[in-house]
């Protein structure tokens, strides 16, 4: 199963109420306290977005935490990198580069050079979608998804990669229509 941690979802919503209006400067505590997070859980992520660049910090009375740009540049993939470190759904499809540490069967392997195109794809996703997308009420088109199984006895499903223009935007299709519902709706 593929899923974020625990911490990079906690990461996402923590941003969220950063992003939403209203919302100055929050400490610590009041972040913890406005989402619901165990503050040490928030302590640890805000420790990690401030030092990848995704919140600022500042002292004194009126410190805390802020957004360090607004949340419509704020994508998924730089909330996860923040977390995870680099996105690789497989330690292969990681960019190393240290080639020493490339996994053993590298020479062997008949999906090596696809799992790089595969993270690319996933990747894009990820980067197409902004925090301010995630709190928003959907106003602009996300990447569209259409999954389809691959065989009546394979759990995995696979998609189909194009370019569409969905609204006004040009956006990587996974072969969806507007109808058929979107990533993250």
């Amino acid at each position: 199963m593929l899923k974020i941690t625990r911490l990079t979802d906690y990461a996402i919503v923590l941003l969220g109420a950063f992003a939403q209006g209203g919302v100055g400067a929050l400490t610590a505590r009041e972040a913890a306290e406005r989402t619901g997070l165990p503050l040490p859980a928030v302590k640890k992520i805000l420790k990690s977005l401030s030092r990848e660049g995704l919140v600022e910090s500042q002292r004194g009375t009126a410190g805390g935490y802020r957004l360090a740009r607004p949340s419509t540049q704020v994508a998924l993939a730089d909330i996860i990198d923040a977390i995870e470190g680099p996105f690789a759904l497989t330690d292969c499809g990681q960019k190393n580069p240290n080639p020493v540490v490339e996994c053993e069967y590298v020479l062997r392997c008949a999906v090596h050079s696809n799992w790089s195109r595969v993270n690319g794809i996933v990747r894009r996703a990820l980067a197409s979608v902004t925090l301010a997308d995630m709190i928003g009420p959907g106003e602009r088109g996300l990447v569209a998804l259409r999954v389809r199984k691959a065989s009546s006895n394979n759990a995995l499903a696979s998609a189909q990669v194009s370019k569409k223009v969905v609204g006004k935007r040009a956006t990587a299709d996974f072969g969806a229509t507007p109808s058929r519902g979107y990533f993250g709706t």
